[in-house]
């Protein structure tokens, strides 16, 4: 039982990630198509290039984080209620 509660709770924290993460990635692909556009107009091509590789490694490692930490409060969360002999919230 305390199982299949821990389950649904992770299960429920990771659509909420998936989601959340969804609508970043579709604001920060449009933010980027607006600064890439600017910095065509300012800017050379190569430097363009450039600063795009590294503005998505930089948004790919922050990402990854959020979702490590999201991952880990949620597995934390799961096991300090199965330890407390169900004492569902």
């Amino acid at each position: 039982m305390m199982n299949n509660h821990c389950f649904t709770t992770l299960l429920r924290s990771m659509v909420m990630v998936v989601m959340v993460v969804m609508i970043v990635m579709m604001v920060v692909i449009m933010a980027m198509t607006m600064m890439i556009m600017i910095v065509m107009m300012v800017m050379r091509m190569r430097m363009l290039m450039v600063m795009r590789m590294r503005m998505l490694m930089v948004m790919s490692m922050v990402m990854l984080m959020i979702m490590v930490i999201t991952f880990n409060s949620a597995l934390s969360r799961c096991t300090a209620t199965s330890t407390t002999h169900g004492i569902t919230p």
